[in-house]
């Protein structure tokens, strides 16, 4: 985020600012790509700070899109057809952008003096203002907060409404910080309170959005009326009329309420939920008030309208892949539901390859089927952008270190999902064939130059040998004779194999790197000398496959290849390599789904790991949509943008941080699909024992004593049969999770035991001798607890989880 800071101030700096144009302030798509300010600040910062949403009225001038659009003389705007403008800066555009830039430069002037009191009272869009003073402000002297509904949420949480100002508000937060903390983490918390106050409002937009997708699925006439404070009433109709109607009432972040009204389809709603084990929370005679998770709410819509049971298979099977086909989603719930599992599931979905789901079960067993199409990464506190983009890295090439631009697992994968093929000629090996690797140019700045040289002379070119012809050169010996002193044996021997080792026929691999190839050649001449031109020693060839990207070596070999110039790699698959020279299509990746699956996304810094990236991966932003973005990486200076057929499929365990917590700018790109405990799938049934009714029992009480982001996951206990393998759960997952859980709240954790029998834990009882004769300041009354021995746990134990009577 620094890197993007610093090339925006570098950009646009006071002066520039002072100087700026009405052309560089505002434009538009359809003028080409944007480089203007206003672009700079909603799009291009981001990443570092969003204030996206409203119209482009929030910058005060702005250039119209839509010249249709009229605008009426009554109104505060005005326009000359191409410009529109708040009357109160100017009557013409020129000088209403005047106006404007005044303002902005006296912005930015406040925010760097630190004088922010000053700020308030301007004349500008709210959110746009503190944008501008928080890029040009010193760093740690303004939150990454611009909402004026968040500081008024914030003021009147902390400060019961005290302050109005947001310059005040700002500073009344900061003194409020810990030294310990974060500025930029402190920021982000108070964000996400508020964020977490709106759920009602965002909840309600949810029930509209599946309303409305039911209609467009199944042609349903379902309306919804969101005049209400807290009540969404959804209506089937019928001839025009409100035929049904299903009330629902929102009343806290997890939950909503359903309450069916129309009688004669009310069983079918309270079958589901009673199948789902909710709760019915009252009843009165006409209504059942039930409690379900906002997510499930659209299966309980389907019942209500009567289409769920209409569902034919293929329909239902679409509607799923609907669900599923999200280009970004995160699989979110506590530990152990299975989200790993899950993820394989959806990958295949994409892959189009439901039909192997009883034989791939993994992510290395989907990474060894499609090869390249999946990336398997795991987020963590250090790690950073050029982990995941690009960055420098240390190489050592035929014993030189030289440091190289090379791609993290992002890049990667975005440059596989890309790659087409360029030059294609079916082609057999020959079974007498040698197949070589090749790396043209000595070091990585050189590749490229003779890369070109390559294709534009249909010839293998090398570096070593300087301008010297072996032309006569028939052996090893020959070629050291011919060689000036000092050569080393390394270049030599490469000299020998390019001369006299590749024969005609010979199939040629040239690599890009370690761990890629970029083209798939066969030679056809033997050796020459050209002594006029840049590169003398030359091999004539047929390109036989050349790619837009380069392609992984996994994809025709067992291992990475290795730095040596020429060699004969001993880990080629002839026949995959084959099928690389005889199908084109099958290898254009182009055309495939490629899936990224990013393991614990949520302990990653967002921020930091994809920087300006994030708004790229956005659908509308990828390559090819009209919305395309496309930026200039920072240390390779290409150009990259996000191609439209690569899948981002995340993890996130909400015991490690909650949902509400995440990175703003990537909530609002992902879909999320929560998957929690599910007692269903766990069967143990021995020694008295109902490992169901265990599983079932913890969570119910997890979710009062802490939140149901901490329940147990089903998979802890799945493969649970007999006593032996309880007791490991136990021992091995589900108590130090409670231990976790509950920090040294001894008390909790025997409640969600129901341990009043000590059989889990038991209390260390306080030697009053101890301290003796001593004076020590300690809690006497404090009592701890150690665990018991797991391993002698008894079936009574467990029953007593369930069976409050049976652990006194």
């Amino acid at each position: 985020m620094e890197k993007l800071r610093q090339q925006f101030l570098g950009k646009w700096t006071l002066e520039k600012v002072k100087n700026m144009t009405l052309e560089e302030y505002t434009s538009v798509k359809s003028k080409g790509n944007r480089d203007d300010f206003t672009f700079w600040i909603e799009n291009k910062m981001e990443p570092i700070i969003s204030f996206w949403g409203g119209s482009s009225e929030k910058f005060g001038i702005y250039l119209r899109n839509n010249k249709d659009t009229k605008i009426d003389s009554s109104d505060s705007r005005k326009t000359d057809g191409e410009y529109t403008w708040y009357k109160k800066y100017g009557n013409s555009r020129d000088g209403a952008f005047q106006s404007v830039k005044n303002i902005i430069v006296s912005i930015i002037q406040f925010a760097q003096n630190q004088e922010f009191n000053k700020i308030d009272s301007i004349d500008l869009g709210k959110g746009y203002k503190w944008t501008i003073a928080y890029h040009y402000a010193p760093e740690d002297t303004l939150l990454r907060i611009v909402s004026e509904k968040a500081f008024q949420y914030l003021s009147k949480t902390y400060f019961n409404s005290e302050y109005k100002d947001i310059s005040q508000i700002q500073k009344a937060l900061i003194d409020k910080k810990s030294e310990n903390m974060n500025f930029d983490e402190y920021s982000e918390q108070l964000y996400n309170e508020y964020q977490k106050n709106i759920f009602i409002v965002k909840c309600r937009k949810q029930l509209k959005d599946i309303v409305n997708k039911i209609n467009d699925d199944f042609g349903v006439l379902l309306s919804i009326n969101l005049t209400q404070k807290t009540q969404t009433n959804v209506s089937i109709k019928k001839d025009g009329k409100n035929d049904k109607t299903l009330g629902i009432n929102i009343i806290k972040r997890e939950e909503c309420y359903g309450v069916g009204i129309d009688k004669d389809l009310e069983h079918k709603v309270n079958q589901y939920l009673i199948s789902k084990g909710y709760k019915k929370t009252s009843e009165n005679g006409q209504n059942d008030r039930w409690s379900c998770p906002v997510d499930d709410i659209e299966n309980v819509i389907f019942c209500y309208a009567g289409v769920k049971a209409e569902i034919k298979p293929k329909t239902k099977k679409e509607l799923d892949m609907k669900k599923t086909i999200s280009l970004n989603q995160i699989l979110y719930g506590p530990p152990g539901t299975g989200k790993t599992y899950s993820t394989v599931e959806y990958a295949l979905k994409i892959l189009g390859a439901e039909d192997k789901k009883d034989d791939i079960k993994s992510i290395g067993q989907l990474k060894k089927e499609f090869g390249s199409q999946v990336e398997f990464v795991t987020f963590h506190q250090s790690f950073s952008y050029e982990d995941f983009v690009e960055g420098l890295k240390a190489n050592s090439d035929d014993g030189e270190i030289s440091y190289a631009i090379e791609n993290g697992v992002f890049k990667e994968i975005c440059d596989n999902a890309s790659s087409k093929v360029e030059i294609s000629e079916n082609s057999t090996i020959d079974k007498e064939a040698t197949i070589w690797k090749m790396s043209l140019g000595r070091k990585k700045d050189t590749a490229e130059q003779y890369f070109d040289e390559a294709l534009e002379t249909n010839s293998l070119v090398l570096g070593w040998g300087g301008n010297i012809d072996f032309s006569e050169c028939e052996t090893k010996s020959k070629v050291t004779e011919k060689s000036q002193e000092g050569r080393s044996g390394i270049a030599i021997g490469i000299i020998n194999k390019f001369k006299n080792e590749m024969q005609v026929g010979d199939i040629v691999i040239i690599s890009d790197g370690n761990y890629k190839f970029k083209a798939i050649a066969e030679i056809t001449g033997d050796y020459s000398y050209d002594g006029d031109s840049d590169f003398p020693q030359k091999r004539n060839i047929k390109w036989l496959q050349r790619f837009s990207t380069s392609r992984p070596a996994s994809d025709i070999s067992g291992k990475n290849f290795t730095q040596t110039t020429i060699n004969k790699p001993q880990h080629i698959d002839r026949e995959k390599l084959q099928k690389y020279l005889t199908n084109s299509q099958e290898i254009d990746q182009s055309k495939k789904p490629h899936i990224l699956i990013i393991d614990e996304i949520n302990r990653g810094n967002i921020s930091r790991i994809f920087g300006e990236l994030i708004t790229l991966i956005e659908p509308s932003k990828r390559a090819g949509k009209d919305e395309e973005i496309s930026v200039q990486l920072p240390y390779s200076k290409k150009p990259f943008s996000v191609p439209n057929n690569l899948h981002i499929i995340g993890t996130m365990n909400t015991a490690d941080r909650s949902l509400a917590l995440m990175d703003t700018a990537l909530r609002r790109r992902f879909d999320f699909t929560e998957i929690m405990p599910d007692a269903d799938l766990v069967k143990g049934n021995f020694d008295g024992i109902e490992v169901e009714k265990i599983l079932e029992r913890i969570n119910q009480r997890i979710e009062i004593l802490y939140d149901r982001e901490h329940t147990i996951g089903h998979s802890f206990l799945m493969n649970v049969k007999g006593l032996k393998e309880l007791q490991n759960a136990f021992k091995n997952r589900i108590l130090p999770l409670l231990e976790e859980y509950f920090y040294d709240d001894w008390y909790k954790i025997k409640a969600v035991l129901s341990d009043k029998g000590d059989k889990f834990y038991q209390e260390i009882k306080q030697d009053k001798d101890l301290f003796a004769g001593m004076q020590v300041d300690y809690n006497q009354e404090q009592k701890n607890y150690h665990r018991q021995n797991c391993d002698g746990l008894t079936a009574q134990a467990f029953i007593g989880i369930y069976q409050s009577n049976n652990n006194e």
